[in-house]
């Protein structure tokens, strides 16, 4: 698995990024809407993920979260 976290959205386009925590507002790092999610794919570096962080994501399809994940 990648150290770095891939984004997926329901544009079809991807981001790449460096994130060590996933929390409820995380999609407005890039200027998105939680329904803008489709699927996360987190790397290594994520360490905890908040409670709410995925709530109201209607278009979330999968989430992969690493063993690193406390």
């Amino acid at each position: 698995m990648s150290r770095t976290t891939i984004i997926k959205w329901t544009d079809g386009s991807e981001t790449e990024t460096s994130l060590k925590s996933i929390y409820e507002g995380f999609t407005s790092l890039y200027n998105r809407q939680k329904d803008d999610l489709k699927e996360v794919i987190a790397g290594e570096e994520v360490k905890t993920v908040g409670v709410y962080a995925f709530k109201a994501c209607r278009n979330l399809e999968r989430v992969h979260l690493p063993d690193s994940v406390e």
